[in-house]
């Protein structure tokens, strides 16, 4: 699905889709929610798809990392 189509299920800006893929935005639990329905998705899943892609990539993320060695 293009960015423009996803942006307009999601009734979001595609410029702001853009930002969040390309993580230069975080989206909130209200963004979250309309992107997951524009998805046909949950937003758990979408959140479990993050995990193990941040659960991959630990060395990158030093919070992740942080957090980990609690």
């Amino acid at each position: 699905m293009s960015q423009e189509e996803l942006a307009h299920r999601a009734g979001m800006d595609r410029t702001f889709i853009s930002r969040l893929e390309r993580g230069i935005r975080q989206p909130s639990l209200t963004t979250l929610l309309l992107l997951s329905e524009a998805l046909q998705t949950t937003a758990s899943h979408l959140v479990a798809q993050v995990e193990d892609a941040l659960t991959g990539s630990m060395l990158t993320v030093p919070a992740v990392q942080k957090s980990r060695r609690k």
